[in-house]
């Protein structure tokens, strides 16, 4: 989910799912095997494409923020969650998970209908990954 907070108080709330990226399918393959070199996700960034979502895309589109996030596991679920504090305006349109604070490869992307944050604003993004049975 992801909460637009301004002055304090919750003006919006968004629900859209995650999609897994390829490179995300091959990092977690990674950090399942013996022999992998996998990097354990550890960001959340933010962007302002709203670029359909491919799974061969290794980056957000037009990426303009990212934080570490917190995370907690719940049965075969993974939540994420981080917030984003801003000091200028932007218009805000799609959220990924990664494995560095800087770079790093993308495990998911998700784009949601435009938020307009402004100067003083935050969001708060909670990304949940649930592992299930094909």
């Amino acid at each position: 989910s992801i909460a637009h907070v301004s002055k304090g108080n919750v003006i919006a709330t968004i629900e859209t799912p995650n999609y897994i990226v390829d490179t995300g399918l091959e990092e977690v393959a990674a950090l399942i095997s013996t022999s992998g070199t996998g990097t354990v996700f550890s960001a959340i960034a933010i962007g302002t494409s709203s670029a359909a979502t491919a799974a061969t895309q290794t980056q957000l589109s037009g990426e303009s923020h990212r934080v570490a996030f917190a995370d907690a596991i719940a049965d075969e679920t993974a939540t994420f969650t981080a917030t984003f504090s801003f000091t200028g305006s932007y218009v805000l349109q799609e959220a990924g998970i990664f494995n560095d604070t800087g770079t790093g490869a993308m495990l998911s992307r998700r784009t949601f209908n435009a938020v307009n944050v402004a100067s003083g604003d935050s969001l708060i993004i909670t990304l949940s990954i649930t592992v299930a049975r094909s």
